[in-house]
């Protein structure tokens, strides 16, 4: 199974867009790569071939679950109040999520069938982490999408596509804390979207994309900032808790703009 995911731009909304203003956003033309293959002679096992982090390991399907279940197991006393949020530390750690939070969004006996065989998965990218382009996105969605197709689900339909948009957010909510799901959402749609928050989900619309678009807008990555996505997200809902009125305030002029 090869795929590969676009980056992706919020270029109006950024955070007001977790509290339920509206947000314009985009993909963009660098992507992440994901190759991925079962095999008969690594049964049970999983190897991670990560070159753009210098990375090559082997997990057990149990060991790389538990890790995943020990990750879920912190968002949610976080989610709780009962601790603060941070991420795991291990450079492979969101792919090993990603990878189990696809086998768990599998049907029991699909799951069960997958983990019977080995697992390769390679992964490249273009995107520069940290810089605000859905690097993490992108690697949660491809790893999702691969992992579910090689189990057999991977079918282009709705309901296909929302699995994989659920599973991808529950990666992303251990990388971030509170993300939004624009992030997910986006690399999975691609195109120029406007996205609202109607009740409990969020809705993709397809904007117009002119002639001129694509010569009027340029994208360039500044760097990595001080602080990372997750931090940043905290840090908002923090204010918005200590701040409601203030912060809400700031929210409704960022929205009233789009």
């Amino acid at each position: 199974m090869r795929l590969s995911v676009p980056g992706k731009v919020i270029l109006m909304g950024e955070h007001a867009a977790v509290y339920g203003r509206p947000a314009v956003v985009a993909a963009v033309d660098l992507r992440l790569a994901v190759e991925a293959r079962c095999n008969s002679t690594d049964v049970g096992r999983v190897r991670l071939d990560l070159p753009d982090l210098d990375l090559q390991e082997e997990h057990t399907w149990r060991a790389l679950e538990d890790f995943t279940s020990r990750a879920r197991s912190r968002w949610d006393r976080f989610e709780a109040g009962d601790v603060s949020f941070k991420p795991a530390d291990d450079r492979s750690a969101l792919v090993r999520i990603a990878v189990g939070e696809a086998a768990a969004s599998l049907p029991p006996a699909v799951s069960e069938r997958l983990r019977r065989w080995g697992l390769e998965l390679r992964l490249r990218s273009q995107l520069p982490v940290g810089a605000g382009l859905g690097s993490s996105a992108a690697a949660a969605v491809g790893v999702v999408a691969a992992v579910r197709a090689l189990a057999g689900s991977g079918v282009r339909s709705p309901d296909e596509l929302a699995a994989i948009e659920a599973a991808a957010l529950e990666v992303e909510r251990r990388q971030h804390g509170f993300p939004s799901g624009i992030d997910s959402g986006t690399v999975l749609r691609g195109g120029v979207l406007l996205v609202r928050r109607e009740g409990d989900r969020l809705r993709f619309d397809d904007l117009p994309r002119p002639e001129w678009l694509p010569n009027a807008i340029r994208i360039l990555d500044s760097g990595t900032p001080g602080q990372t996505t997750g931090a940043v997200v905290t840090a908002v809902r923090r204010r918005y808790e200590e701040e409601p009125e203030r912060t809400a305030a700031v929210f409704d002029r960022i929205g009233a703009r789009n």
